[in-house]
């Protein structure tokens, strides 16, 4: 029996690192690509150096999760434009592309500069035939801080007890990386062109910061940072919890009947 080849783009992340496990378990070919040395492979990607200079693809399907760690503006605009230049390549090539985006692409105002590029990079991949997949915050039972996203942000612990006093209740939608894995996995052994929403549950902040909720809340609206012109990684965090937590709020009941489909 021939081996299916899966590339994935952006070996490094522990998501990634959960997925490539389970790849070879099951006795896939797999090939990593990634710009952190670290990382256990023999394929370089940077997205900065190949954006005009797309890797020749030895695989039936890629799974890409490359992207900038950088949130600022000029940095997610780089991210975007390396992977609708990957989009049309790996399209020109016969190779299926499943694309690991972000719930922050999904409300249609106030994105964060991370949401905003990411929902470019969407587009092009649909527009070339791939597939979308847009994880809640991935989370591992046995590790509260397993996501980067909620790690950066809980690790300032008096800003976050500050933003919880005086904002509107955050909830964060998640999903857990077993049922994460799985559907990737699914997707490779059948690939689709398809747009999918995962979540498993959605909590509140409070319960990952380990604070008591707050029963009254100051009225001011931290929207307003979407306003401001420079963000740093902190504020464009804050600023993607922010967004996707109103847009959980206004879709909640129809979403919670469609968990686990």
């Amino acid at each position: 029996m021939i081996k299916k080849k899966v590339a994935v783009f952006g070996a490094r992340s522990k998501s990634a690192q959960s997925l490539i496990s389970r790849l070879y378990c099951e006795d896939f070919d797999v090939s990593l690509y990634s710009s952190d040395p670290s990382v256990n492979t023999e394929c370089f990607y940077n997205i900065h150096d190949c954006i005009k200079n797309m890797p020749t693809l030895d695989a039936d399907i890629v799974v890409y999760f490359s992207w900038t760690s950088k949130r600022d503006e000029k940095n997610q605009k780089t991210a975007a434009v390396a992977a609708t230049r990957f989009a049309e390549h790996t399209r020109s090539q016969g190779v299926d592309v499943i694309f690991v985006s972000t719930l922050a692409t999904l409300p249609q105002s106030h994105r964060s500069h991370y949401g905003n590029y990411k929902a470019k990079a969407e587009n092009a991949m649909r527009q070339n035939g791939h597939s979308v997949v847009r994880p809640a915050t991935i989370v591992c039972e046995a590790d509260l801080r397993f996501s980067s996203s909620l790690k950066s942000f809980l690790e300032l612990r008096g800003i976050v007890r500050l933003f919880l006093f005086f904002s509107e209740r955050l909830v964060v939608p998640t999903v857990d990386i077993e049922t994460f894995t799985s559907k990737i996995l699914s997707l490779i052994k059948n690939p689709l062109a398809i747009e999918i929403n995962l979540i498993d549950n959605i909590s509140t902040m409070e319960y990952f910061a380990k604070v008591t909720p707050i029963n009254f809340r100051f009225p001011f609206s931290w929207i307003s940072v979407s306003r401001i012109s420079y963000r740093g990684e902190v504020l464009d965090r804050l600023l993607t919890l922010v967004t996707v937590s109103r847009w959980i709020k206004e879709n909640q009941n129809q979403l919670e009947s469609n968990f686990r489909e």
